[in-house]
């Protein structure tokens, strides 16, 4: 979230930014979607019995298409490596969060 805010009060100004985060805006895109798409994903299979292993196959395709997007498709896009390590680490936190998400807010039965 910090880094959200640091990115939306610097747009335009990257020099304000500190040097470990200049280039961040570049990348950020490839790891909000991959975010936001598979923890919507698991949202909606959160109450499955078996969520954890729905999730964890999900993140491991996701993983697989961040990876083979970014090394070997140039359609429309440019290979880039920071790129595909921003998806991966975007892709991790959301299965990070959805396993917390499980343990928190899964029914006690």
């Amino acid at each position: 979230m910090l880094l959200a805010f640091a990115l939306f009060f610097t747009r335009g100004h990257p020099e304000r930014l500190p040097s470990a985060l200049r280039g961040v805006e570049h990348h950020i895109s490839n790891a909000s979607l991959s975010y936001v798409v598979l923890l919507l994903f698991c949202v909606g299979a959160l109450p499955h019995p078996r969520f954890l292993r729905f999730a964890a196959a999900a993140a491991a395709v996701f993983i697989v298409i961040n990876v083979v997007v970014e090394t070997f498709v140039t359609v429309l896009n440019t290979p880039d490596p920071l790129d595909m390590i921003a998806g991966i680490a975007g892709t991790l936190l959301a299965f990070g969060v959805a396993a917390i998400l499980k343990t928190w807010c899964s029914p006690r039965l």
